[in-house]
């Protein structure tokens, strides 16, 4: 493992915090807003995510080949400015239309700017990871670090919209005022630009070979190795395990558990500190056994979390089995997204070397589609599920078929 300096491993895992934070609010939050705030059919609300998903996965291989090309740090100098007015879009646009076709027209045409601007900030950062971090175990480390600011991110996101909005409105959720949303949404763009500074200042990027395969023909030359198509699958299952749950949780607080605004946030935050307390462990899981069982481990942790979560009883508010449930969800969480992250730069790296040309970038953004559309089905599932009255306990299984298929997945992954 090389030396890498701590402050630079801070510096360089910073933006997670601001690409997190945008993505899980949208994940988890929006959906919700949509439904209960804004007043949008499920169904409807739920094809402006894939809509917009399968605009941004589209765009994922030309923007990695753009900044493999003209420079990583310019292409996220260009994002930036533009995702951030378009997040707060999202949750504005819609509240100056009353007919709700406009309103879903708004809400796409917000979703798509804010894609594009996320894929030029998100992508480019990913790419240079191989290079950052350039041997096994230390993109493990990386993972962690940068699991932390993913997990702090996941906090704020999952606890500030109810915390603020419990502290202003004493009642449920779904009938808060949505101008506190948006103000919500504001301070949380102002915190994403934020977190960017200190890579944009500190870390510099690394000379580039020229590279001349294009996009399309580097994406089909991943796709006839084995071994990355099955860390591509498992990849996709543990994103669609993970954001299944994610945006179902306030659906199955709310109404399953009956839990308030406050009572919500006090379970999420047990979560992301169980996740956040636990990544250190999953690294040296990593280290002794290895990536794939790493995963593995992980995988059934969180079908015993779910188990327990199923079995909490409706309405019975905080209990003993639900902190149970939450902490092991949390410990789960971390193996489930450092192991899955910590693949990505080996199997870029590789590609890279076996092509003899720089195309980290190209590489990454097949995660990165593969991400995105595993977050539309996961909403989507979601926003089905819901539209069929299926019950609280019921919108748990997409994410427990999902964890189930990463275990297997693993069972015929090389490590």
């Amino acid at each position: 493992m090389t030396t890498i300096p701590f402050r630079n491993r801070l510096a360089f895992g910073s933006p997670d915090l601001s690409i997190t934070l945008l993505f899980a609010t949208v994940n988890g939050w929006l959906l919700f807003y949509f439904v209960t705030i804004v007043g949008l059919p499920p169904l409807w609300a739920g094809t402006v995510f894939v809509a917009g998903r399968i605009c941004d996965a589209l765009l994922d291989p030309l923007i990695g080949a753009c900044a493999d090309r003209f420079g990583r740090k310019r292409t996220i100098a260009i994002g930036l400015p533009i995702a951030a007015p378009a997040f707060i879009a999202l949750w504005a646009a819609p509240l100056g239309f009353e007919d709700t076709a406009l309103q879903l027209v708004a809400a796409a045409a917000a979703f798509v700017v804010f894609t594009f601007g996320y894929t030029c900030v998100s992508i480019p950062r990913l790419g240079m990871v191989p290079s950052f971090a350039p041997t096994y175990h230390d993109r493990s480390v990386q993972a962690a670090v940068d699991m932390a600011f993913v997990f702090c991110a996941l906090l704020i996101a999952s606890t500030l919209f109810p915390a603020i909005i419990g502290a202003q409105h004493d009642g449920p959720l779904s009938a808060s005022d949505a101008t506190t949303w948006v103000g919500v949404a504001i301070a949380m763009t102002v915190i994403s630009v934020a977190a960017y500074l200190p890579f944009m200042m500190k870390i510099s990027e690394k000379g580039r070979d020229s590279v001349s395969i294009s996009p399309w023909k580097a994406l089909a030359s991943l796709s006839t190795e084995g071994n990355a198509i099955m860390t591509l699958a498992t990849f996709a299952a543990s994103v669609v395990a993970l954001v299944s749950l994610q945006s179902a949780l306030p659906f199955w607080m709310e109404f399953g558990v009956g839990l308030r605004a406050n009572g919500q946030a006090v379970v999420l935050g047990t979560v992301f500190a169980a996740t956040f307390v636990s990544l250190g462990l999953w690294v040296a899981v990593c280290r002794k056994c290895g990536k794939v069982d790493a995963l593995r481990y992980a995988a059934l942790l969180y079908l015993v979390a779910l188990g327990l979560a199923a079995l909490v009883p409706t309405n019975s508010g905080m209990s003993v089995l639900l902190f149970a449930a939450a902490i092991l969800a949390g410990a789960a969480t971390g193996g489930l997204s450092v192991a899955p992250w910590a693949m990505i730069p080996d199997v870029a790296a590789a590609h890279a070397a076996r092509l003899g040309q720089s195309v980290e970038g190209v590489s990454t953004a097949a995660f990165t589609m593969i991400n995105k559309a595993a977050v539309a089905v996961s909403i989507f599932g979601s926003a089905g599920l819901l539209a069929m009255d299926a019950t609280a306990t019921m919108i748990l299984v997409l994410p427990a078929v999902a964890a189930a298929s990463v275990a297997l997945l693993c069972l015929f992954r090389k490590a």
